[in-house]
């Protein structure tokens, strides 16, 4: 008897916990950033090839350039054989000093010298000593004394734009993608946060923050060079994911102040949505 019952136990207990599982839903975010390269086209105009590139995380050369000099890290490949080989380099935007140089290290561990701007151990190089022109270079393995024409077509410009998507799971499988940017119309959103998520009835609410820089160019000693444009959100969807209400609203801005609304989100109760202030 104890046995069969013990069997009931552990039988109604596996049961409950596959259920929950069943059920289980969650929102989740993701920033998608654009400030990458993507190129392809062809080394001496026979050997066709794709690359990738993005901005390194330091400055590089004379301090005094601001963010004209910078590092860059990437990969290209040939097409025959896909394998990525990776390089290191830098580029310039100061007038009359405009260039591009891309090094594939000898020693991956090794990185850009930050005064020079330079690799010293490659094994071969893209360059473009002219201007800052990817579509443009020309190629060489470094024991070599000559370079070879290397003309690519641009298919992706980096670009400072971002785009923020929140997406909701029910039961383990993704069912709805909601585009933020494109809700609020903003571009260049570089934070965002959940205030609170829940289940009530048969919908599901998120409540959410999100902000961008008031200006894109660094320049923190411009107008609104420290400011920030801050927004609230609210979701509610149904069981399926299908969004049946929303609201976002400018919360602080400091290029907008006359279109910033008075409202708030009360926590733990995401499903009040944004509320006037008393």
């Amino acid at each position: 008897m104890k046995k069969i019952l013990w069997t009931k136990i552990v039988y109604f207990t596996f049961f409950h916990m596959l259920c929950i599982g069943q059920t289980t839903w969650n929102f989740t975010h993701d920033i998608h950033k654009n400030s990458f390269y993507k190129l392809s086209g062809m080394i001496s105009g026979k050997f066709p090839i794709k690359m990738y590139l993005e901005q390194d995380t330091f400055l590089c050369g004379n301090p005094y350039d601001d963010d004209k000099s910078q590092t860059l890290k990437g990969w290209y490949f040939y097409e025959k054989t896909k394998t990525k080989i990776p390089f290191k380099g830098a580029y310039n935007t100061t007038e009359g000093r405009e260039y591009i140089e891309l090094f594939v290290p000898a020693n991956k561990n090794e990185n850009i010298n930050i005064k020079t701007c330079k690799l010293k151990e490659y094994t071969e190089m893209f360059v473009n000593q002219k201007e800052f022109d990817l579509t443009k270079m020309q190629w060489k393995m470094k024991k070599s004394s000559t370079f070879s024409p290397v003309d690519l077509i641009m298919e992706h410009r980096s670009s400072p734009e971002t785009k923020i998507t929140i997406s909701f799971s029910n039961g383990g499988k993704k069912q709805n993608i909601i585009d933020i940017s494109q809700l609020s119309g903003a571009k260049y959103l570089t934070e965002f946060r959940f205030f609170d998520t829940k289940n009530k009835g048969k919908f599901y609410y998120a409540t959410f923050e999100f902000q961008e820089w008031s200006r894109q160019d660094d320049n923190a000693n411009a107008m609104c060079g420290a400011g920030i444009e801050r927004y609230l959100g609210y979701v509610k969807l149904d069981s399926s994911g299908k969004v049946v209400d929303y609201k976002i609203c400018l919360r602080e801005s400091c290029w907008h102040q006359d279109k910033v609304e008075e409202l708030m989100i009360v926590p733990g109760f995401p499903e009040y949505g944004l509320v006037k202030r008393d």
